[in-house]
């Protein structure tokens, strides 16, 4: 079912991608079923959903593609894939939303992301940490968790745990 449901993100109808990002969402908390995304080509299709300008004022299948970039990339194979596809900066470009769930969504992928050295140096060379804690004033309480979630695996790398001293992120986490 998920094959056919990743052939289905490269619809030209938009609630059809919004749909089946939505179901991959749901579907990624099983680690096979990450897998038959990343295998299905799935990785390609979200990313490029994202990516597409056009779709910015979608917010519901933006954050159903965020959402489902995120939980996909609880698989470090899929984080290897999404680096190949240039992640974390898109990811990066989206903590600029104004929508609470794509700000959520993105900053789950960009936790889970981080959790390797090569993203956490590309997040803090693009600017991404300064975005993250800018978005520490929200009140928005799922954001918040995955705000504090990326900025934790930031501290296991000592450039990066400088740059957050010097935003004063520590004090507000």
């Amino acid at each position: 079912m998920i094959h056919n449901i990743v052939v289905h993100l490269s619809s030209d109808n938009f609630d059809l991608k919004m749909q089946c990002s939505s179901a991959i969402f749901k579907c990624a908390s099983d680690k096979i079923a990450r897998d038959i995304v990343r295998e299905a080509g799935g990785l390609e299709s979200l990313v490029a959903i994202i990516k597409d300008k056009s779709i910015r004022e979608n917010k519901a299948l933006l954050a159903a593609a965020t959402g489902a970039i995120w939980k996909c990339a609880e698989t470090p194979a899929n984080v290897k894939r999404l680096d190949q596809l240039k992640i974390m900066h898109i990811l990066v470009q989206l903590l600029s939303d104004e929508n609470d769930d794509v700000l959520t969504n993105a900053a789950g992928a960009i936790s889970e992301c981080v959790k390797f050295q090569n993203n956490r140096d590309i997040l803090r060379q693009i600017g991404g940490l300064a975005l993250l804690v800018n978005l520490l004033n929200g009140t928005y309480p799922p954001m918040l968790e995955n705000i504090t979630k990326a900025l934790t695996e930031c501290e296991n790398d000592g450039e990066s745990m400088t740059a957050m001293e010097e935003l004063d992120a520590i004090r507000l986490t």
